[in-house]
């Protein structure tokens, strides 16, 4: 909003350009950053679900391994 702010008020003093065209390319603009971080927030909010599953699944095997290992070295 700061950024869009200061260009307006710098373009108003040109009389070469279309404001209107500059109003769209600055909705576009903030068209596709929000789709970039939406992305970017939809990608962690995947690698954490990933991360947390990985890591509960390789506490439950290698929990269970730690039981079972034991048990094994008593009968041999």
């Amino acid at each position: 909003m700061i950024i869009e702010y200061f260009l307006q008020k710098v373009l108003l003093h040109s009389q070469f350009f279309d404001l209107s065209i500059f109003a769209i390319f600055l909705h576009l603009l903030k068209l596709v950053l929000l789709l970039f971080v939406n992305s970017l927030y939809l990608f962690f909010r995947l690698f954490l679900f990933l991360h947390i599953f990985i890591v509960l699944l390789y506490n439950n095997t290698s929990s269970a391994v730690m039981f079972v290992q034991p048990a094994e070295s008593a009968v041999s």
